[in-house]
């Protein structure tokens, strides 16, 4: 009595499995090179050529970033708009340079700031967002 309700079981199971099979689509786009601009096939779309742009740097929300993180003693809230910048620059210097963040050490207002410091990670963040192309 048990065999023919496993068998049963068995037969739906498999029943059921074949009826669960995925379906893999393909999509090419085919350009000539040389040939810029967007094309479309079905789902797909891409864009192809024109300039590369930097991303535009935003001095006044890197400033404002910087000036509400920093904490009462920081050196970032007495430092000049200018020695901040110069900080940030610095920061994008060696990000490009490959420096990992954490290991980044700046001067700002003539004072070292330690590399992983709270006004060193401040200072990468917001140069990373607002400052570096």
């Amino acid at each position: 009595m048990k065999r023919p309700l496993a068998l049963a079981a068995v037969s739906f199971a498999l029943v059921f499995l074949a009826g669960c099979t995925s379906e893999t689509t393909s999509e090419t786009i085919t350009i000539t090179p040389g040939q810029s601009g967007t094309f479309t096939n079905g789902d797909s779309t891409i864009v192809v050529g024109g300039d590369a742009t930097d991303a535009p740097r935003d001095e006044t929300a890197y400033l404002s970033e910087i000036r509400d993180g920093g904490a009462a003693d920081s050196v970032l809230l007495s430092a000049t708009d200018a020695d901040l910048l110069a900080a940030g620059q610095a920061a994008c210097d060696q990000l490009a340079q490959g420096v990992d963040d954490d290991d980044i050490a700046l001067t700002v207002a003539g004072r070292t700031v330690k590399a992983g410091s709270d006004d060193a990670t401040a200072i990468v963040d917001a140069a990373s967002i607002a400052l570096c192309g």
